[in-house]
Order: C-alpha cells, then sequence, then structure tokens
C-alpha cells in the first residue's frame, strides 16, 4: 500500500483488479482503495504476473503493507550466442 497522503494510515480495499495469475505492466491499475470515501486507483509498481494476492475486499489495509507479490517475466527461450561443442561423436550404429 503506497503512501497517499501525510495524514493517511491506511486504506479499504475497495476492488482488486489483477488476481492470481494475471499478467500486469508498470501503471495497470492493481487495486481500488477508499480513503475518507474517496476512491483512489493504485497502479502497479512491477511488470510481470501476479503470483500472491495479501488482500481482500474489505480489508483495511496499513500504509507499507504489499497488495500483491509480482514475479518477473518469464525470459523467452533463444539460441545461445556461443553454444557448448559436443566433442568427438560416437557412432552407435554398430557400422
Amino acid at each position: 500500500m503506497p503512501l497517499l497522503g501525510k495524514e493517511v494510515a491506511s486504506a479499504t480495499i475497495v476492488r482488486l483488479v489483477k488476481q492470481l495469475g494475471d499478467p500486469v505492466q508498470v501503471g495497470d491499475v492493481a487495486a481500488e482503495v477508499s480513503i475518507d470515501k474517496v476512491d483512489v486507483e493504485i497502479p502497479a509498481t512491477t511488470a510481470g504476473t501476479v503470483a500472491a494476492v495479501f488482500v481482500r475486499e474489505g480489508d483495511e489495509v496499513p500504509v507499507g503493507f504489499p497488495l500483491l507479490a509480482v514475479s518477473p517475466p518469464a525470459a523467452r527461450p533463444r539460441l545461445a550466442d556461443d553454444p557448448p561443442q559436443l566433442g568427438n561423436r560416437i557412432d552407435h550404429t554398430g557400422e
């Protein structure tokens, strides 16, 4: 839960926009919280996939408490720049 003002110590989770397994980009709305009857969108600060959800709608959350855990985006498979050499090949045909 990010700092939302000097006088704000906590906020109530109104809606979780991102759920477990959802892809997320930096700046995507991750959750909506209510502070003194004003709803505020909380943006994601990390890109990847939601790996854990630590709060539920209706929870009152203190500033600094994590709402979600985001795992980094999966690395795309690629060919190695310098693949290992196989060395001497063994003929298994019996000839």
